[in-house]
């Protein structure tokens, strides 16, 4: 009997409208994991999906069926086998909630129902329906208080509207659509939306392994690097990395500072986009048509950018603005869409570029623009990767950056490090007009050697070289697979005691375990200090030393010069103490929490606390020696 190919589920919270540089990845990565054989598919979490146009829009792109079908986790809920029998003792009543409910509907028939409070913002409870026309589930949310926030309920109803299952977490609800689907199977799955990356810690199962794929920033916006506060809104998914098998991100500097920041736990990978090779190269991603070629405008500007204050596009269009004082034929296409476009709009008209430049809107083919122009720029605050700029270099479309190393050096700081005159150092737009009109100075024999240097520098980000890294992640994680290694299996950390000191120039953590049952001591230990506000997070691998009996030691020290905003948390504010026990696929576990640090004195914790007050009770009662 054949082997069955492995299952490779890429679960995201939905496709946007105008897809983006993570969908796009998420997408071509699939295609051609699926040309290399697995079995492929992309699974969205968002109830509201409109099935047919995703589907139409994506073929029409090229993108499906290249990479594998496209399926709806709720969709896989109407068709699952509901539990026989029902849960015992499960009863659901259904109240008459709020004063207004909004449907939708998609092909035709009511999917959702959301009944909403009186003041019209706040959804008390979410019904979702099968296509026929059953009720599938309820998501109350107004149940009794817990934390502050209202508790949940989420029940699950057979066809004939009984119900039989319930959970307090939508997680659960997704856990048993995602058991239903796959089945026995072995599978990875691949976690590259923020949203979805926060179930992987809480599906465990044997035989599925995880991988979340880093597309941003996992530190604050100005943070220096490695060590600082970490984004808000990725704090969470940053912190618990060991609960995935392997962590990929698109640069090799990403990875070393996550390393710095959480020691050597994660399994951190470096594959970047895949970039093709445009209109006068081979190597096509599949299922997408090779584009036609184009006449290249030798002055004319082409940039890829969402509208949003962050990308700092008026930066570009003021530059465009200086730079025509001496080169009057320059002109520049913006392709994209955002908040900021009212406002992008008045400047061009203001600095009287209307008919110089034109804001395009959203394009499916806008990336095929870089052919035909000369030059692109990029004036973000930050980035992630920067897939615009080695999507434009593929094309022989030489790009201007600033050099925004100093923010994050991911992206282009990493990309254009080998091209000499495309990092501006100055975050000014005159010192971008500079550059830009000094390349348009130059014959146009030297401008061709420039792009063509700058079409070989991103042939590192071709398909064909980009699939064979994936294909190396996969074999690995198939090896694993076949030799039950990734199983739902997690070690919590519970420390016998519990050491922690804060000196002038280093917090040092001490921490006592005790032994698994196989007596042998864990791959690696991993001792921290983390903090909500602002999102703190700080490892490194502890030293490790067996001690007798069923014991063993861990001890770690943070140097307080590498990560001083830490070290004032902990003085200021208190910390939690964090361990991980053991490589990929382990939980984090906060072992104290809240603790106070003032220098010098340690604060113990555990079996060693209770010994110390005992031997001070001691000191202070007269004939309590005996």
């Amino acid at each position: 009997m054949p082997k069955q190919p492995l299952r490779v589920l890429s679960l995201s919270w939905a496709i946007p409208e105008h897809i983006g540089g993570m969908t796009s990845a998420m997408l071509d990565r699939s295609a051609m994991l699926a040309e290399a054989g697995y079995a492929c598919e992309t699974m969205l979490f968002v109830p509201t999906q409109r099935r047919e146009h995703d589907r139409e829009r994506l073929a029409a792109e090229g993108r499906l069926p290249a990479a594998g079908p496209l399926t709806n986790l709720w969709d896989i809920l109407a068709v699952a086998d509901t539990p026989r029998p029902p849960a015992r003792g499960l009863r659901f009543t259904d109240a008459a909630l709020g004063r207004e409910t909004t449907p939708w509907a998609d092909g035709g028939a009511v999917r959702m129902r959301t009944r909403w409070a009186d003041d019209g913002t706040t959804a008390l409870q979410v019904d979702h329906y099968r296509p026929d026309g059953s009720l599938l589930a309820v998501d109350r949310r107004d149940g009794p208080a817990v934390a502050g926030s209202p508790s949940r309920r989420v029940t699950l109803f057979d066809r004939s509207g009984t119900p039989v299952r319930a959970w307090r977490s939508i997680w659960s609800l997704y856990a048993f659509a995602l058991d239903a689907h796959l089945g026995n199977d072995q599978a990875v799955l691949f976690y590259d939306s923020k949203v979805t990356s926060r179930f992987a810690p809480r599906y465990r199962r044997d035989g599925v392994a995880s991988v979340h794929v880093i597309h941003n920033r996992h530190l604050g916006h100005a943070q220096p690097r490695p060590f600082g506060v970490l984004s808000a809104t990725r704090s969470e998914v940053i912190r618990d990395l060991e609960a995935f098998e392997r962590v990929v991100c698109s640069t090799s500097a990403q990875r070393d500072d996550l390393r710095s920041l959480l020691g050597s736990g994660p399994a951190v990978s470096v594959i970047p986009p895949a970039i093709a090779g445009g209109a006068t190269t081979a190597g096509e991603l599949p299922g997408r048509q090779a584009p036609r070629a184009r006449k290249r405008r030798p002055a004319h500007g082409v940039v890829l950018s969402s509208l949003e204050p962050r990308k700092r596009l008026d930066h570009i269009v003021r530059a465009v603005a200086i730079a025509r004082e001496t080169h009057p034929e320059i002109t520049l296409d913006i392709f994209g869409t955002g908040e900021g476009e009212l406002e992008l709009r008045a400047l061009v008209s203001e600095l009287g570029l209307d008919g110089v430049v034109e804001l395009r809107g959203y394009a499916a083919d806008a990336r095929q623009r870089f052919a035909e122009a000369s030059w692109t720029a990029l004036s973000s605050t930050h980035e992630g990767f920067g897939m615009a700029v080695a999507q434009a270099m593929a094309d022989g479309c030489v790009p201007f950056a600033y050099d925004i190393a100093y923010d994050i050096a991911y992206g282009p700081a990493e990309l254009l490090s080998e091209i000499p005159g495309c990092l501006v150092a100055q975050e000014d737009p005159r010192a971008l007009a500079a550059r830009l009109t000094a390349f348009l100075a130059r014959p146009e024999a030297e401008c061709e050697r420039v792009r063509a240097a700058t079409a070989r520098e991103a042939e590192r980000f071709r398909p064909e070289v980009i699939a064979a890294k994936w294909r190396e992640l996969l074999a690995g994680l198939e090896v694993d697979l076949a030799a039950g290694q990734i199983t739902a299996e997690r070690r919590e950390a519970k420390p016998l005691s519990l050491r922690v000191c804060r000196r002038p120039h280093s917090i040092a953590i001490e921490a006592e375990f005790g032994l698994s049952r196989s007596r042998e001591l864990p791959a690696s230990v991993m001792l921290g200090i983390a903090a909500a506000k602002p999102a703190i997070e700080w490892r490194r691998a502890a030293r490790v030393r067996r001690l007798p009996g069923t014991r063993y030691r861990a001890t770690v020290t943070l140097p307080a010069a590498d990560f001083p905003v830490a070290c004032d948390r902990a003085g200021s504010g208190g910390v939690d103490i964090v361990a991980v026990l053991g490589g990929e696929g382990q939980p984090r576990t906060v072992i104290a929490e809240d603790v106070r640090l003032s220098p010098y004195p340690a604060t113990v914790f555990g079996v060693r606390g209770a010994r110390r007050w005992v031997a001070a009770l001691r000191r202070r009662l007269p004939g309590a020696r005996d």
